[in-house]
């Protein structure tokens, strides 16, 4: 017999796995790049610039100039990389695709017409 919510009954975020749905899953989001708030991948993940700031605070650094980036992770803690620490940056290339995948999803469509 197939499971049916009734008042009673409490749901959690994990309700829907049981209908073969599979969850959500978070992916790292870049929030700042190179000195520079990005505002909406900020607003999306709905941190505030004094957040980024925190962030950058606790790590010991005095100035935004001086950080490479700010990750916020899955488990929803931030990291931060310095620009004397970046490396390679390939501690970033799953944030980076995350965040390219969100800066198309968030242009607007442009119609295409086709030449005269």
């Amino acid at each position: 017999m197939p499971r049916r919510w009734s008042p009673g009954r409490t749901t959690s975020r994990w309700s829907s796995t049981w209908r073969g749905e599979r969850p959500a899953r978070a992916e790292p989001t870049l929030l700042l790049c190179d000195g520079r708030m990005l505002h909406d991948a900020m607003r999306r993940r709905r941190a505030t610039v004094d957040e980024v700031r925190q962030a950058v605070r606790t790590q010991g650094t005095g100035g935004l100039e001086l950080v490479h980036a700010v990750v916020l992770e899955t488990d929803g803690t931030s990291s931060l990389i310095r620009h004397s620490q970046r490396g390679s940056g390939s501690a970033l290339a799953n944030a980076d695709r995350a965040q390219a995948r969100d800066d198309v999803a968030d242009r607007p469509s442009v119609p295409r017409t086709a030449p005269r």
